[in-house]
């Protein structure tokens, strides 16, 4: 058996991770079929359907100069790499709210104030 987290995260039992070949940072997928779901390893023709759908449902926002040095001075804040363009892409576009778990929960960044989805869940659990 195995207990979910207050982040919702799941750790699969060994003898099912080594009978599947699922390893640390593998992508897997859940498949419903009525009251049954069954996690599935996901490869990568798993991700072309749901990347395709979402690149019709949002544009597609490159990365120009104002976002790059944007980013550069996300430095201040002390966030990785990904961290600083995913907030600077917010700064320069006007999102007033990032929801992530990754920066600090109700701290405003710049214009930008961080949300994590994830605290309601585990409240409410």
């Amino acid at each position: 058996m195995a207990k979910a987290t207050s982040k919702l995260q799941v750790t699969v039992p060994k003898a099912i991770a080594q009978r599947y070949g699922i390893q640390p940072g593998d992508d897997i997928r859940f498949e419903e079929s009525g009251e049954v779901t069954r996690v599935v390893p996901a490869d990568a023709a798993d991700a072309l359907p749901e990347a395709e759908e979402l690149m019709a449902q949002f544009p597609i926002i490159y990365p120009d100069e104002t976002v790059l040095r944007t980013a550069l001075r996300a430095a201040a804040y002390g966030p990785s790499w990904f961290d600083a363009h995913l907030w600077a892409y917010a700064e320069v576009h006007g999102v007033t709210e990032l929801l992530s778990e990754d920066f600090q929960h109700g701290r405003m960044y710049g214009t930008v104030t961080v949300r994590n989805p994830f605290l309601a869940l585990s409240a409410s659990a």
